[in-house]
């Protein structure tokens, strides 16, 4: 059996939740329902999941809350929000799993399948702590990569830029290091927007075309060519600027 806790302030939400997990998942048992950061603190303290879908907008307060309270989870945790938009970056910066409301079953069984093949627990406990770390300060210091040898938690200052092809995208840090994931370079675009509006030029990125976002901080120079224009980062390394691109791209610099 699947022992699952669904925990949610709307008391529809949550039915509706519990009856597209037991019509889709007949093995998952709903062992407790919270509806309350305190309720749900208390309900986690008392039962052994083996995952738990938590709203982050509760009544009394937040699922960030929830989990601050508590030890670190041994079980797998689905986000669920609405229009939390710090939210959902952080989930993304993480490498975590979340539902957007109102949930669709695609979405759910994707996530079910993956609770299913589970994870490193370590791995999951340092991606949790992260996410606190993220909502506490109101921002993102490190990207959560998962690649063939494992998972990496890279610090984003480290990051120079990230080149897609296909499916894979390819990080390439200041150490020399080039990091590939299963992912496609959308999967980055939160990194363009930071979590806070004054942000240090030096932190920002920009998605300089189609298949590559880069930190503006690095550029050194920028080139027109009777193939279009580029840009040189300070690595030496010459970028295409996409024509679309390009006067948000020089907005950014100037700004």
């Amino acid at each position: 059996m699947l022992n699952i806790c669904i925990i949610d302030d709307e008391f529809d939400a949550r039915i509706l939740l519990r009856e597209m997990l037991i019509d889709m998942v007949p093995d998952c048992r709903i062992i407790g329902e919270a509806d309350s950061r305190a309720s749900a603190i208390e309900l986690l303290q008392n039962v052994k999941p083996d995952a738990v879908f938590l709203d982050i907008d509760l009544k009394d307060g937040t699922g960030f809350e929830v989990l601050a309270a508590l030890p670190p989870p041994q079980y797998a945790i689905v986000f669920a929000t609405a229009f939390n938009q710090f939210a959902i970056k952080a989930f993304q910066v993480n490498a975590l799993d979340y539902l957007l409301k109102p949930v669709g079953s695609d979405e759910l069984k994707r996530v079910v399948d993956k609770i299913r093949n589970g994870q490193s627990s370590t791995d999951f406990q340092k991606q949790i702590a992260e996410l606190l770390a993220t909502n506490k300060n109101r921002k993102a210091d490190k990207l959560v990569l998962h690649t063939a040898e494992g998972v990496h938690f890279l610090p984003i200052a480290d990051i120079i830029r990230l080149e897609s092809a296909g499916s894979y995208t390819t990080i390439e840090t200041i150490k020399g290091e080039k990091i590939m994931v299963s992912s496609n370079l959308g999967n980055f675009d939160h990194l363009t927007s930071d979590f806070e509006i004054n942000v240090p030029v030096s932190e920002l990125f920009f998605r300089i075309h189609q298949s590559h976002i880069i930190r503006i901080s690095m550029v050194k120079q920028l080139l027109k060519q009777s193939d279009g224009d580029f840009v040189v980062l300070n690595t030496g390394i010459k970028i295409p600027i996409a024509r679309r691109r390009k006067e948000a791209f020089l907005a950014a610099m100037n700004g």
